[in-house]
């Protein structure tokens, strides 16, 4: 006669043959979790969780792409997507202050605040949380979202003259940021100081007889 104890999957028999003992498989190296998953042990077997920065099942564990993170342990489909018009630098991004606004966006993605375009005026070269930096004096961008200071121009107003922008001369005007020169008002046409940004503010008729006097000054009056 006699018997034998066959202990349950996860345990195994003590020495005196009839006390089943939890086997750690985690400690034992007896787990499949993946290399970027935890193994935690439990009563019986073992559960296996990827670890921040990575998603999948446990067994299997992928990094979090770049633009999403994941700051816990645990198993799912996917990771966090970062707030909108913010970017991580690389993969398997364990956090969201891994989440940075995108070059041409100011603000502090990090701290889970909006990213805000950068305003007309104003430039951000990097991936990195901190505000738009302004443009050169006398420059401005064309539109929003400006990216490097290269996309800084001449102001309306101002001439872009032997590399510099300067200022349109009385009689001259510019409308639209550029690297343009200065427009030349219609004949007859002046404006009332320096800087004009627009053909209206050719207004002031000029006096040609004041100026100029191109008449016979014997035989006739201008």
């Amino acid at each position: 006669g006699g018997y034998t104890c066959a202990c349950l999957h996860g345990y195994e028999t003590s020495d005196d043959g009839k006390t089943c003992t939890n086997v750690d498989e985690c400690s034992n190296n007896l787990d499949n979790c993946h290399d970027d998953a935890t193994c935690t042990d439990a009563s019986p077997g073992f559960s296996c969780d990827c670890n921040p920065g990575y998603f999948g099942t446990g067994q299997v564990c992928f990094p979090c792409p770049k633009n999403k993170y994941k700051d816990d342990f645990g198993n799912g489909p996917e990771c966090n997507d970062c707030p909108a018009f913010a970017a991580t630098i690389g993969t398997a991004s364990a956090s969201m202050p891994s989440c940075a606004c995108q070059a041409g966006y100011g603000g502090q993605a990090g701290d889970g605040d909006d990213c805000q375009t950068c305003s007309v005026g104003t430039y951000k070269e990097s991936d990195a949380d901190g505000d738009c930096i302004d443009c050169p004096a006398l420059t401005t961008t064309v539109g929003t979202g400006a990216i490097s200071q290269g996309q800084c121009v001449c102001s309306p107003g101002y001439g872009f003259v032997g590399a510099a922008c300067t200022l349109c001369p009385v009689g001259q005007y510019k409308e639209d940021a550029g690297n343009t020169a200065c427009k030349a008002c219609p004949s007859g046409w002046t404006t009332a100081a320096p800087g004009a940004t627009s053909l209206g503010d050719c207004s002031v008729d000029v006096d040609e007889c004041a100026l100029l006097d191109p008449c016979d000054a014997a035989n006739s009056r201008c």
